[in-house]
Formats: C-alpha cells, structure tokens, sequence
C-alpha cells in the first residue's frame, strides 16, 4: 500500500526547450523524449549574398545529455544524417519556442522509436514546384540555391536499436534533473514529478 500511495502522490509532467532544469522531479525513467530540429541562418541571405543553412545535428549526430547538474549523467546520441531541419511557420507547427514561434521540424520521437520528417532539402534548386514557407541559401527560389520546404505528407523511419536501448536506460534525478544537447536543438521530456 505505501508504494501505491507514493505512485498516487506524484505526477506526469513534461518541459520543452533547448536546455531544461527539471525540479522537484522524482528519479525514475523518463516517460518520453523527443527531439526537435531547427535551421537558422546567420545574416539576411539575398541572390548578391548566399548565406548557409545550419540545422540542429548538421554534423551527424546529436548528443543528449541528463545529469543532476553535478557528477552524475548520462548520455544519448542521435545519428542524424542530414540533420533536423526546421522552418518557422505563422501556424501548424507541430513545436512552438519560447518565444511563441510555430515551427515545422522534423523529429526524433524516442518514446515512439521514430524520426518523423517533415521538411525537405533540395540542394540545388531547379525550379521544382514547392509551396510557401520555405527557406533558401539565397532568400528566394533561384536557380542553385539550397531551399528546405515542408513535406506534403510527412514520412517517419526507425530509429535505431542501439538509439531505442539508451533512450530506455534514460532516467531522471531527484530533486533536479538537467537535460541539455550540444547543438541546440529543442527537447520535450516527460518525467515523474513529486506532487506538490
């Protein structure tokens, strides 16, 4: 009966963003993590100015780190070829930043053992039929530029075994959790807390 009551006096709750303190959390494995992906661009890109497109894990991977903030952490990494790619959208995101923006991105659902993929990559536009918003090396849809668009249907692939297993050995820290990545992208995590 007492591990019934100690159930019933906590809760679900889930944070979302680029790097979070989760408090007053009770250690145990996570009830969720997804990784979003974003792109963004240094300068004003123009035909004149080309200017690159970085998207969270451009390099190939992802590193999510969970740690009590101090000596204890874990770490998952994420292979992302082509990395996670993300376009800013007045409505129909399925991430909404801090600051109230709507982005359509692709993500890695772990809970699912899923990569969604909602934006493509053409790396050198030749006037192929693609629908506002989009964002180009040039600012427009020219000739040669690398534009990324949003998917017209989304497609999902798996995620790996090795990806699902150390997602699985995740697990939070009492009384505070720290989830942090080294490229910035954002994360959602659902996780026990102590109820108040």
């Amino acid at each position: 009966m007492l591990s019934r009551r100690r159930f019933m006096n906590d809760r679900i709750a889930s944070e979302n963003g680029d790097n979070l303190v989760l408090q007053n959390v009770k250690g145990s494995k996570m009830n969720a993590l997804t990784v979003y992906g974003h792109s963004a661009q240094d300068a004003t890109p123009s035909l004149e100015n080309p200017v690159p497109i970085v998207s969270a894990g451009d390099e190939g991977e992802i590193n999510v780190s969970v740690s009590d903030g101090g000596t204890q952490s874990q770490t998952l990494t994420l292979s992302t070829p082509g990395g996670l790619p993300g376009i800013p959208v007045d409505s129909g995101g399925n991430y909404t930043d801090e600051n109230g923006q709507q982005w359509v991105c692709d993500e890695a659902d772990l809970a699912r053992g899923k990569c969604v993929h909602r934006v493509g990559i053409i790396d050198s536009y030749m006037d192929e039929l693609i629908d506002d918003p989009y964002i180009s090396t040039t600012g427009q849809l020219s000739n040669g530029a690398m534009v990324y668009y949003i998917l017209a249907t989304p497609t999902e692939t798996d995620l790996t075994s090795e990806e699902i297993a150390a997602y699985q050995a995740l697990h939070t820290y009492t009384p505070n959790t720290t989830v942090s990545n080294d490229t910035g992208a954002w994360v959602k995590v659902g996780y026990r807390e102590w109820r108040r």
